[in-house]
């Protein structure tokens, strides 16, 4: 009896082990150099992002969000710009702007505006310099120390522009991401893992669908992203049985 048992434990454990290597050997670790930079979309896109108590509750705080991806130079490097701004009604909440390195889209320089606390932060990756200005100390202390890891570990995505570098993903089926994310001005730079579940049809277009599990269950952000455009069409986020979209519209200004 006990040398059956050792068997079958010494089958579970091997098992268990192939299983982990397996996983190991399908996660793809992702820096900004590995994403697919010649294949950026250009040009002006825009987003409604809202949020719902439910699925089949009212759009609550809806809110417009303007980008536009442009390539221009900067301080003699090559670099694809981004800019956001997002207003709600008659109201200006957020602008930023971001210059990332045409090459291998490594974030030269980033600032971004938030209507609340006045919040103003600015980061030069080529000066290694930085300004974080507004009314929340706490934040800004924070930010600072953020900022200062994150010249150390500068190949990070930046994950102030998702929607427009998650769609440069080397997709396959399966696969599995472990991406290097850094919000200037926020926590440092931090590995994370995000998932390929699968691929759904968006009005006739094929998307694949990228997961993020949140600390501790408390939710989920996913993705799905045209394989033939390159685009972010869909965000869901699911935050204690909260909702918050943001869909692409089919036209901009």
């Amino acid at each position: 009896m006990k040398k059956k048992l050792t068997i079958i434990l010494s089958l579970i454990f091997s098992t268990s082990i192939s299983f982990a290597n397996l996983k190991l050997k399908d996660t793809i670790k992702i820096n900004s150099n590995h994403l697919l930079s010649k294949e950026l979309p250009l040009g002006k896109s825009n987003y409604i992002v809202y949020i719902k108590r439910d699925k089949n509750g009212p759009a609550l705080n809806v809110t417009f969000v303007e980008m536009e991806v442009s390539k221009t130079a900067y301080k003699d490097k090559k670099v694809y710009k981004i800019t956001q701004q997002w207003s709600e009604k008659d109201t200006l909440l957020h602008t930023s702007e971001t210059m990332l390195d045409e090459a291998n889209l490594a974030t030269i320089y980033h600032k971004t505006w938030w209507k609340k606390n006045n919040q103003v932060t600015e980061v030069d990756y080529i000066k290694k310099s930085y300004t974080v200005e507004g009314d929340d100390k706490g934040f800004n202390k924070r930010a600072e120390e953020g900022l200062k890891d994150s010249f150390l570990n500068a190949d990070f995505i930046n994950w102030h522009s998702d929607l427009h570098l998650f769609s440069l993903l080397p997709f396959k089926k399966e696969a599995i991401f472990k991406i290097n994310v850094y919000d200037p001005g926020y926590s440092p730079p931090k590995y994370e893992i995000y998932t390929v579940l699968g691929s759904e049809k968006i009005e006739g277009n094929d998307c694949w669908i990228l997961n993020y599990e949140l600390p501790r269950n408390m939710g989920y952000q996913r993705f799905w992203i045209s394989k033939s455009e390159r685009i972010v069409l869909k965000e869901e986020d699911n935050f204690k049985g909260n909702y918050r979209y943001k869909l692409k519209t089919k036209v901009s200004e």
